[in-house]
């Protein structure tokens, strides 16, 4: 059951960071064009050069965000097939569903 509460927190754990990339993923659309209107109104002489600037650094974080939760879900699944035995070409899938009902009471959830 040690390893259902395992599993339960891996696939919470993934679900989370998939949330997280898919939110990020939306911020980036809006970050490139706001960059990209920011570029339009500097051509046009109705913005600042630093704000073009200040734009591309937003965009550049919001990248820099989304590779950080990758990484984190590359880590996660060394971790999980460490705890679980799984080989390196056992597929890990993230399951919507719940655990039976004894890991769910062994783990407290």
């Amino acid at each position: 059951m040690i390893v259902g509460m395992k599993l339960f927190t891996a696939s919470w754990i993934r679900r989370s960071a998939a949330l997280n990339v898919c939110a990020i993923g939306v911020a980036l659309f809006a970050a490139d064009k706001i960059a990209e209107v920011t570029q339009q109104r500097q051509k046009e002489n109705l913005e600042l050069p630093v704000e073009v600037t200040r734009s591309q650094l937003t965009k550049a974080r919001v990248v820099q965000r989304i590779l950080q939760l990758e990484s984190r879900e590359d880590e996660l699944e060394v971790f999980l097939r460490s705890q679980t035995g799984l080989a390196d070409n056992t597929p890990i899938e993230v399951s919507p569903e719940e655990l039976p009902g004894e890991a769910e009471q062994e783990g407290g959830v």
